[in-house]
């Protein structure tokens, strides 16, 4: 045994066999047994110190408090008291459970103090249980323990998938005709369920299972159900597998020891070994179902309240055994009560499955519906308004998400009744009916008002194409300049251009660009576009469908010069929010003596987040704003703005300076200042427009020559959005001619004309002007 001992503590594990049993006698209540004894344990804490683990084996027929055969360890390898209190609950279900208790130990006459015992697997184990003797089988672990001695990791012999299923005293077994066959079916039963041709409900009784994993749940025995400490009992009359509980380890849980559906359901494959039992059993719906059943069950305080009443006199007397070797040792019955608690939160998520809206037709609702968390869920319908159902097809069962992988949707179509119409119906009124899958309690779901994802927008998504200028005959690229040429003639763009990260896109005069069937060109690169006077560099949309230019270029400047911008609508791509014609983000740019004529979009040139230079330019005949800047910084001087259909110039977040420019036909107003901006305008022409200058929303405008005619508002101060404060406008050397109203001022905004402050008129100027908030 010292030898033996000594050889284990080395490689750190036992390996035993039968050749390892020496002789001894056991002297107890005055009655002397022979016996057999070895060491037992699979790790060294079972014979580190004086207290060494033995399995111990009677010769003849004689027992020991009615067992053949049984061990002998510190309590601490099996978790003193609460090893005890597993078996309890065990045999309080019903269950072949074995006797564990605890014995003082004399060796040689050295008092070893306080010794756990345990019974062993054999006949007598069954018939103290008061069931027919039958094998009892478990797959070989020891083949896992040898590879791990050899390798120093589980290869494949000794995974659960490979190794082999053996019974307790097999030799003996397959002496007995009667018992061989048994033996041999029970073998089968158990190799048919791995390789997944018996369900669990085939092979193993599954009442006792279900009871088995969820008592074994609640009492923390999560290692007592891993498939190397499975042991199954076969029981002859009912031929099905019951579960025999051992070793248990008991401790607080974080999660149920049966936590992961496999794909039966519609989840993915399980990826571990250990998992792959786990989702075995649970791929049968009928167990499932019993599983949960008995969790709600047994995590019922009264439940676990009425099982430590009954067992009060025994407990109190073993913990009496234990405290006169281990008076500090601490037993806490919150083990179990916080082992309740998680059961029932994960029984009871906060939330199950998320549900979208995929479409609603004359037949019925079609939902995308995610599961959350690791239970499987049953669906059973959609409520309207609480009272109406819409029922699914047919039974709907969603597998339990896998940890670490995101929740896979499956789209359910739930049917109408015959008598309902859903017209125009408020989706909000919805909701989903259904429940973990097995349980009691139902659950109503939210239902998001559409996809959890539409393809269709990736798939169209411009930004995320790949740049294609190779595919553009009339475009040249030169590698070592870092340069993209568009050569000068007249070009029919009837596809979008996308353009490489890294260059800079010359173009120069003679050169047109025609953008037909809603082409658009996307730049990474910045413009060098210079045309002339006489030459201009056209871009335009003969057939009114192009869909206009958008650089992004992360800083690098643009210069363009003489080039026309004509007829071009904005880019339409779902999500993508680009309102201009035209767009540099995150872009400077410099324009001189540029034209934007008739473009079709909320804004001809948009300024986004980046420093501008507007020169010399002409913006006519626009659909809605001319320019709009936000968040940028820059310049506007020597401009022209002409029959602009909403403002001519927009500035949010902005600071920008206004020089000698004209505006006139502004269908709202001239110049727009809101959003915390800060503009300073320096001769100003604004005649035939709503409103000359407004300043909303936290900004200051200071102006120096305003001639401002034939307009219904001269000026407007207020604040639009409750998140930013009044305004400011400052004026010298105003001009007013034929306006119907000179000012309109909102309490707390102020307003001075040449150094006179000007008194608030308006309480509300938005409703004034607008009518609405």
């Amino acid at each position: 045994l010292e030898y033996k001992r000594q050889k284990a503590l080395e490689m750190n594990k036992l390996v035993a066999d039968e050749s390892d049993f020496v002789p001894a006698e056991i002297r107890y209540n005055g009655k002397s047994i022979k016996v057999r004894l070895r060491l037992k344990g699979d790790h060294t804490d079972h014979f580190e110190g004086n207290k060494w683990s033995f399995r111990i084996k009677t010769r003849g027929n004689e027992t020991l408090f009615g067992m053949r055969i049984f061990s002998i360890q510190h309590p601490k390898t099996r978790n003193y008291i609460y090893e005890w209190l597993y078996h309890e609950a065990l045999k309080r279900e019903g269950f072949i459970a074995l006797r564990y208790d605890f014995i003082n130990v004399t060796l040689n006459g050295k008092d070893l103090g306080v010794y756990a015992i345990e019974e062993f697997f054999e006949k007598r184990l069954i018939e103290h249980n008061k069931h027919r003797e039958g094998p009892i089988i478990r797959f070989d672990e020891n083949m896992m323990w040898q590879e791990l001695l050899q390798r120093g990791r589980i290869a494949e012999s000794g995974t659960y998938l490979s190794s082999s299923i053996d019974a307790f005293q097999t030799n003996r077994t397959l002496e007995d005709p009667v018992n061989r066959q048994q033996f041999i079916k029970a073998i089968s039963l158990l190799e048919s369920f791995r390789k997944g041709d018996l369900k669990t409900s085939d092979v193993f009784d599954a009442d006792k299972l279900a009871t088995f994993f969820a008592v074994s749940d609640l009492m923390g025995a999560e290692h007592a159900t891993s498939w190397i400490n499975m042991r199954f009992y076969f029981n002859p009359i009912t031929t099905k597998l019951e579960p025999i509980g051992f070793d248990g380890t008991c401790s607080p849980i974080s999660n149920l020891s049966l936590k992961q559906p496999d794909d039966t359901y519609g989840g993915t494959k399980p990826k571990s070994i250990l998992e792959s039992f786990c989702a075995a059993l649970l791929s049968d719906k009928e167990f499932y179902q019993k599983y949960i059943k008995e969790l709600e069950r047994v995590s019922n305080p009264d439940y676990l309240n009425n099982f430590f009443n009954e067992i009060e006199h025994g407990l109190e007397k073993r913990l009496n055994i234990i405290y006169k070797e281990f008076p500090y040792y601490n037993f806490s019955k919150d083990i179990y009560y916080n082992n309740i608690h998680v059961i029932n939160i994960t029984l009871n998520p906060v939330k199950i499955l998320n549900v979208y809206l995929h479409e609603i037709d004359k037949d019925g609702i079609a939902l995308e519906l995610g599961n959350m968390q690791s239970m499987a869920v049953e669906v059973k319908g959609v409520f309207y308004k609480g009272s109406t159902l819409f029922r699914p097809l047919r039974k709907i069962i969603l597998a339990g998400k896998k940890i670490s992988q995101p929740a896979e949707y499956k789209n359910v179509k739930f049917l109408f009744p015959d008598d309902f119409t859903w017209g125009d119906k408020d989706v909000s009124e919805l909701k989903l009916n259904c429940k973990i899958f097995g349980a009691t309690q139902d659950r109503h779901e939210d239902i998001f008002p559409y996809r959890h994802m539409d393809k269709f927008y990736i798939d169209v998504d411009v930004v995320r194409q790949r740049p294609n200028i190779h595919g553009f005959d009339f475009i040249m690229m030169n590698e070592d300049e870092k340069r993209i040429s568009i050569i000068p003639g007249e070009w029919a763009l009837s596809e979008n251009l996308i353009i490489p990260d890294g260059y800079t896109v010359v173009c120069f005069e003679n050169t047109t660009l025609n953008l037909l069937n809603r082409a658009k060109v996307l730049s990474y690169s910045p413009f060098e576009f210079i045309g002339t006077k006489e030459y201009p560099i056209l871009i335009y949309s003969e057939d009114s469908t192009g869909e206009g230019i958008v650089v992004m270029c992360k800083g690098r400047k643009s210069i363009l010069k003489n080039v026309v911008f004509k007829n071009l609508g904005v880019p339409v791509e779902p999500g993508w929010g680009i309102t201009g014609a035209v767009s540099f983000y995150e872009s400077p740019v410099e324009l001189y003596q540029c034209k934007f004529i008739g473009n079709r979009a909320e804004d001809t040139l948009n300024v986004i987040r980046s420093e501008f230079i507007i020169d010399g330019t002409l913006f006519t005949q626009t659909f809605s704003d001319a320019f709009d800047s936000d968040f940028g910084k820059g310049k506007i001087t020597n401009c022209s703005f002409l029959q602009c259909g909403n403002d001519g110039i927009d500035i949010s977040g902005s600071a920008v300076q206004i020089e000698n420019v004209f505006i006139v036909g502004a269908g709202d107003k001239g110049i727009s200042v809101g959003e915390l901006s800060n503009a300073s305008i320096d001769q100003a022409k604004i005649e035939n427009s709503n409103i000359a200058v407004a300043s909303k929303d936290s900004s200051v405008v200071n102006i120096s020559g305003l001639d401002v005619s034939g307009c219904n508002v001269g000026f407007a101060v207020y604040r639009k959005k409750p998140e930013f404060g009044p305004a400011e406008i400052n004026i010298e050397h105003l001009k007013l001619n034929n306006v119907d109203r000179d000012h309109l001022i909102e309490a707390g905004s102020k307003v001075t004309v040449d150094g006179v402050n000007i008194q608030p008129n308006e309480k509300n100027v938005y409703v004034s002007l607008y009518g609405k908030k």
